[in-house]
């Protein structure tokens, strides 16, 4: 998978893609109108089965997008038909909207692509790689101006970074159609450095997705540190986030993925 990242750099810009018209048909009867949980965690099940059944975006970097990405491309073809539009916020490199593209959907990719954050900045090279992907360069916020409302909302590990989501909420709720769902995979740190931002970040993400119940998220963090199966960062991760960093000045930190949707009437 490294080597395949790397061959997009490399050499001319032509359209890169990942699912064949064969693959890109199994992977939609897999996975259409299968019922999605409204808010949980990645669990190792669901990593073995993207890594089975969608192994073009699985299990590439090593930190918890591996995870994510598969999560959010299962969860919105089991929720929209083929023919929906979304909006990725914060798209990157935007291997999930390909494959969403490739399995029906139209997928417009906001992004910046300043480099904040040690985030990508090759807009250009993006636009001529991922010419089916709508991207544009610019923040997510009430000024973007679409044609029409999306049916779906969707982030893979950006929301976390963000300290004032209500923004966000208002630029989502703008864009959305009556009806249509927001939906968002955060990093959490749930022990370690950080984890009275990101438990809080984890409370204010549920909440603003309409989550009622104050305690639901203490209530899954509980369960998630008591199931074998929840899928933790790992230390090749940990490596990867902390880069050059001294080791005494990034520790180990516990870091699980909270996933979510929500339909927005």
């Amino acid at each position: 998978m490294v080597d395949r990242l790397k061959h997009l750099f490399a050499g001319s810009a032509v359209e890169q893609t990942y699912l064949t018209r064969d693959r890109a048909r199994q992977v939609a009867e897999r996975y259409q109108s299968r019922p999605v949980q409204s808010f949980g965690y990645a669990t190792v099940e669901d990593y073995c089965d993207s890594i089975d059944h969608l192994p073009e975006i699985t299990g590439r970097q090593g930190d918890l997008k591996d995870v994510q990405r598969p999560w959010a491309v299962k969860a919105l073809i089991g929720l929209l038909p083929p023919g929906s539009t979304f909006l990725e916020i914060g798209a990157g490199l935007p291997d999930a909207a390909q494959v969403l593209t490739e399995c029906g959907y139209n997928v417009i990719a906001v992004d910046p692509y300043e480099g904040a954050g040690n985030g990508p900045t090759e807009y250009e090279r993006y636009r001529k790689l991922f010419p089916r992907v709508d991207i544009r360069k610019q923040l997510f916020d009430e000024t973007l101006q679409l044609a029409k409302p999306v049916d779906a909302v969707y982030s893979i590990s950006v929301l976390e970074h963000i300290h004032d989501l209500e923004p966000v909420f208002r630029a989502i709720r703008k864009v959305l159609k009556p009806g249509g769902i927001s939906l968002h995979c955060i990093d959490v740190v749930v022990k370690g450095a950080g984890d009275d931002y990101h438990m809080g970040a984890a409370r204010s993400l549920l909440r603003l997705q309409g989550e009622a119940d104050s305690h639901a998220w203490d209530r899954l963090h509980e369960q998630a540190n008591a199931d074998v199966e929840t899928y933790f960062l790992g230390p090749s991760g940990h490596q990867l986030w902390r880069s050059t960093t001294p080791y005494r000045e990034f520790p180990f930190r516990r870091v699980l993925s909270l996933q979510t949707w929500s339909k927005f009437e």
